[in-house]
């Protein structure tokens, strides 16, 4: 994965804070988006009973393509095992997308088992990767009524994603009125709904979420002034592999989107709209489905920056042997040093990849001393010039440098790699 996924709160917030300087944003962010916005109006929720169930060209051909720049747009481009969105609940599907995500990316944890949807996979190769896992949903014989489709999904909560989040969400009072509820959320609420699940199964200490929303008096327009700052925020999340989920609007009424990727030639961000599969990687903006957006209204994006990595079961090869993700091409190693010496450190990945390399050195002149620009290791300057690295020099050399620096090693002190 061309992206680091595991990365400190500062570095989001410094990210965050760069990008919508001097911008007037509601932009909350906390340990898990503990704090709300308010007087958001607009319900997203548009079905699949209304948009055009036909394969738009362009999108087919965007959608086939096996280049994938990240894990996240590997993921979102070929997942179809999502909520079903009969009744104008897109924010509980893409709710359910996201966390699906990070189940099979970082923390098989994240949803329960009784709740995956596991996909074949015929090897670790991109063009091997058929479906993505997701998570379990069975459509209705049927549209139904709201008050219906509600009553239907309580009883499959116990097996089923989607229906689960749905009942959280009554929980929370977002039905409205039990007779006749109305299941679209505002996007307020779909925060809301991320942090309660994020409690209630115990991840919310580990889990950090920016939440951003405008808030416009008189709704929302394409040439609101915030829109762009946003659209640039989301881009700079993408390429960093984050999936961001978007709350987008036209005239077509409003929807909930998960964004995974950029074309840095056409300036286009790509999502996937829960729909059905020609929709895994549309435009964000413009016609989608018959529905036109031309507008952002807000983000959530997220990093289970303090989870632990624990492998996830949702891929199986022929053989019956589970897969993850961490195993796939698509992977790119995210190394941290917890063991360094005088000439090395070891580097270590999550997915169980090791490596010893040699310390690179900068020279820190204010603090009088060499800093290795990866580990921190650092050691007092005795005003020479950057050590070159060992692999550079004869392997005898090397095995005598190690011998001296295990006999003579000077107390070192470590800093944070810059």
């Amino acid at each position: 994965m061309r992206k680091n996924f595991v990365f400190c709160v500062a570095i989001v917030a410094l990210v965050l804070l760069t990008l919508l300087s001097g911008v007037n944003l509601k932009s909350i962010e906390g340990k898990y988006g503990e704090i709300l916005a308010v007087n958001d109006n607009s319900r997203d929720g548009i079905s699949i009973y209304e948009i055009e169930d036909s394969r738009d060209a362009t999108t087919q051909s965007e959608s086939t393509s096996q280049e994938y720049a990240t894990y996240a747009t590997q993921y979102f481009s070929n997942l179809d095992y999502h909520g079903i969105n009969t009744n104008g609940t897109c924010a509980y599907v893409a709710l359910g997308m996201f966390l699906s995500y990070f189940d099979t990316y970082w923390n098989d944890n994240i949803i329960s088992e009784q709740y995956d949807k596991t996909a074949f996979i015929n090897g670790v190769e991109a063009n091997n990767y058929i479906k993505s896992p997701g998570i379990y949903d069975v459509a209705t014989s049927g549209r139904l009524s709201d008050a219906d489709y509600a009553n239907y999904m309580r009883t499959q909560a116990s097996t089923n994603f989607h229906a689960y989040l749905l009942t959280l969400g009554e929980s929370l009072g977002f039905f409205r009125n039990d007779s006749n509820p109305r299941l679209g959320l505002v996007f307020n609420e779909t925060n809301a709904l991320l942090n309660k699940y994020l409690e209630l199964h115990d991840i919310a200490e580990n889990f950090y979420c920016t939440y951003v929303f405008y808030e416009g008096e008189d709704g929302f327009t394409d040439a609101h002034p915030h829109h762009e700052s946003m659209r640039q925020s989301i881009i700079s999340y993408v390429k960093l592999g984050l999936p961001v989920m978007v709350s987008i609007g036209g005239n077509s009424g409003g929807h909930v989107v998960i964004a995974h990727d950029y074309d840095e030639d056409t300036d286009t961000i790509y999502a996937n709209f829960g729909w059905y599969s020609q929709h895994n990687r549309a435009p964000l903006l413009g016609t989608v489905g018959g529905h036109n957006f031309s507008y952002i209204k807000g983000y959530i994006v997220g990093t289970p920056q303090n989870c632990p990595h624990i492998h996830s079961n949702n891929y199986v090869l022929p053989s019956g042997e589970t897969l993850c993700s961490c195993r796939l091409s698509t992977h790119e190693h995210s190394f941290s040093y917890p063991t360094k010496s005088a000439l090395q450190h070891k580097k270590t990945c999550y997915c169980g990849h090791q490596e010893f390399e040699p310390h690179n050195y900068r020279i820190d002149l204010a603090n009088n001393l060499y800093v290795c620009k990866f580990c921190g290791y650092c050691k007092e300057y005795d005003g020479g010039s950057v050590i070159s690295p060992y692999y550079l020099t004869a392997p005898n050399v090397v095995e005598d440098m190690e011998r001296i620096a295990d006999q003579v090693e000077r107390e070192h002190c470590e800093m944070r790699a810059l």
